[in-house]
């Protein structure tokens, strides 16, 4: 991403969330810190979400309730720049 941000930045940037469970079975939660740090520094729009749980655990009504308000606004915001054209 570091590499190739400016070349990305139009189609990814605030477009992208990414959750994970804080004690992922498979550690992927360290990879997506580093991710959300790197991202960071190049002011992206992504969000990060950090639930507890593990892989397989995080499923709960607060993951379902944020991952689709998410998408609701990344909806709307779409519909918006279509009717403004």
């Amino acid at each position: 991403m570091r590499t190739n941000w400016d070349k990305v930045k139009a189609d990814l940037d605030g477009k992208v969330m990414i959750s994970v469970g804080n004690q992922d079975n498979f550690l992927l939660n360290y990879a997506v810190k580093l991710l959300d740090a790197e991202m960071k520094k190049l002011n992206s729009s992504f969000v990060f979400t950090y639930y507890p749980g593990d892989h397989f655990t995080i499923a709960t009504t607060e993951f379902f309730k944020d991952g689709n308000s998410f998408l609701e606004n990344q909806y709307q915001q779409w519909q918006d720049k279509r009717t403004r054209k």
